[in-house]
């Protein structure tokens, strides 16, 4: 369907109006598609596209430079293309971001905002009482709460930046490198670190270091449509990694210190050895030097007292010869 520069047009769309402007310098096709489960796939670029403000919306938005407003129920939205600019109004919704440079405005709802590997994103939660929950998978992005205490997972990434805005007690568990956040409080759980000295000197062989971690904070499946269960299904199979991590993390730490127990006891009974033959041998030497002593005193006495018969003789044979 062509649409003329500024041309807007109502269309019925499995059942939903939507009311469709094309926001192109110029003429534009506008191409949908319906999946099977009714979630519709906006596929054109430079629309704007209004839906029914009490309806809930399923829409895939794969096209880049659209403006999307959707309805004020629960809304699922996933965007797949860049640099699109979402609406989501009042609802508690579900919001997927896997693109980059994506704009998205929460509303007033309980609104649930999940960036898989999104970059250079702006979500803002926006005013009103919902508690929104806000999960970056990603690089320079910025999240904005609202008026409420919401609740942030920086689960990988680098420099996003958080902002609670309002509310007294906004959450964040902060798994990447460089987040700068403000108006939140960080509740990163901290792993348990072991750094064991097991033997002489200061190199780092002589040293046993690990970290172990096991964090299910945030962790969550969502398995309503295709598209979440299959992001469910990552963050499963990342976990499973994680845990598989552990445990080898683990048992690698259990073989060096089976390890390490086994040479000290070897070193031990070396130096138990080692100090028994050392007490043998000082008192076989202690022996040797009293039985040494002994027969030096002896002889000495044995040759004084030949001596002084000697002398004895030759004064009585001189003695004689006169």
């Amino acid at each position: 369907m062509t649409f003329k520069n500024g041309e807007s047009k109502e269309l019925l769309i499995n059942g939903i109006k939507f009311t469709v402007k094309n926001i192109y310098n110029g003429s534009n096709d506008f191409v949908y598609s319906i999946a099977k489960d009714g979630k519709i796939e906006f596929i054109s670029d430079y629309f704007e596209i209004k839906g029914e403000l009490n309806t809930a919306h399923n829409v895939l938005i794969s096209g880049s430079h659209n403006r999307f407003y959707a309805g004020n129920l629960a809304d699922n939205i996933t965007i797949s293309g860049v640099v699109n600019t979402v609406y989501a109004l009042d609802g508690s919704d579900d919001i997927f971001i896997n693109s980059a440079y994506n704009n998205i405005f929460g509303g007033a709802g309980n609104d649930t905002l999940t960036v898989n590997n999104g970059l250079y994103g702006a979500f803002y939660g926006e005013a009103g009482n919902g508690i929104d929950s806000i999960k970056i998978n990603g690089d320079n992005n910025k999240a904005n709460g609202g008026d409420s205490n919401d609740s942030f997972i920086v689960s990988s990434g680098y420099n996003n930046t958080i902002d609670g805005e309002g509310g007294n007690r906004n959450t964040l568990i902060d798994k990447g490198e460089n987040t700068i956040y403000s108006n939140a409080i960080v509740i990163t759980s901290n792993p348990f670190e072991l750094n064991l000295k097991v033997d002489i000197g200061s190199g780092a062989d002589k040293y046993i270091s690990t970290s172990i971690s096991f964090d299910l904070i945030g962790f969550s499946v969502d398995l309503t449509t295709a598209e979440n269960a299959l992001a469910s299904v990552e963050t499963i199979d990342e976990l499973i990694k994680n845990v598989q991590e552990q445990l080898l993390n683990i048992g690698t730490t259990i073989n060096r210190l089976q390890s390490v127990a086994e040479a000290q006891t070897i070193k031990l009974e070396n130096l138990i050895s080692f100090r028994s033959t050392l007490r043998d041998t000082d008192i076989a030497e202690e022996t040797s030097d009293f039985i040494k002593f002994r027969i030096l005193q002896q002889a000495s006495a044995t040759l004084l007292s030949a001596s002084g018969n000697l002398k004895a003789q030759n004064v009585l044979g001189l003695l004689q010869n006169l």
